[in-house]
């Protein structure tokens, strides 16, 4: 009899370190500690083994680090322990992959209806000024997409400007190959907001041997103006001109030509 009830005082025991029935349960944070939702409220269990219902909602990055919590209409960061790392100011936020200066984690936040990143210490590190930001996507630049007043720029993980906000739509394919688009026509320009290749193009894309696997390949620009095609170096020397209509539908596929502006947008996280 003391064999079972010493039992049966163990499975109370564990239910009640671990919180709330299996029907609370509402989701996991990234190291595996229960989300539960109680009478509207969320919470999780902390290192005592008690569950306090103060959030209207959790969220868990992917870091066993800390959470993201909501409280009335904004969000914050808090530790296991219920701790506030960041305030609850932010109408949005979320994690960004990237470090700052100092090795810390940063996040993207939306604060008085605009965009921009903050570190572990809530201190700014991109102004809070931009109406779209790309997140942890980004392909290439280690840095961030940027909107203002409907145009398009580059910021690097430390909020210095890489390219300014003044395109329509961009892709950075390296340090000296940024494919652009202003005024409804394509052209390139490099980080240091040199162009390259003049901004008079119908269509552009790059044509380029990613893996380095044909000996006989030529990293080109296919364009088109005026409805005909060109082939152009990374340079913008003229390699060849009015190459056949049949030729390029051949070889490419022009329908994801502006696949690449296609992915920024994806990634891309816009004002709620």
């Amino acid at each position: 009899m003391k064999v079972i009830l010493t039992i049966f005082s163990l499975v109370i025991l564990t239910a009640s370190s671990f919180g709330q029935p299996n029907e609370n349960l509402t989701g996991r944070l990234h190291n595996g500690k229960g989300i539960y939702k109680s009478d509207g409220k969320f919470g999780f269990v902390n290192y005592a083994g008690k569950i306090n219902y103060l959030y209207d909602s959790i969220r868990s990055p992917t870091t066993d680090k800390y959470a993201f919590a909501l409280k009335g209409k904004h969000w914050g960061v808090i530790d296991f322990e219920n701790k506030v790392v960041i305030p609850f100011e932010y109408e949005q936020i979320q994690e960004t992959l990237n470090k700052n200066q100092l090795g810390q984690d940063t996040f993207i936040v939306q604060k008085n209806g605009l965009l921009g990143t903050i570190d572990s210490r809530n201190k700014i590190v991109i102004p809070i000024k931009y109406e779209a930001i790309s997140g942890f996507c980004e392909t290439n630049i280690k840095g961030h997409y940027v909107s203002r007043n409907g145009k398009t720029g580059i910021i690097d993980n430390n909020g210095n400007i890489i390219i300014p906000t003044e395109y329509d739509l961009l892709y950075y394919y390296s340090k000296v190959t940024i494919k652009v688009k202003r005024n409804g026509k394509y052209g390139v320009i490099n980080s240091r907001n040199e162009i390259i290749i003049p901004f008079e193009y119908d269509s552009l894309f790059y044509d380029f041997d990613k893996f380095m696997l044909d000996s006989e390949h030529i990293d080109k620009f296919v364009s088109k103006k005026n409805n005909i095609w060109y082939y152009l170096d990374a340079k913008g020397k003229l390699i060849k001109q009015n190459v056949s209509t049949d030729e390029v539908m051949n070889k490419y596929d022009v329908n994801k030509f502006d696949d690449d502006f296609k992915y920024i947008k994806a990634c891309t996280i816009k004002i709620k």
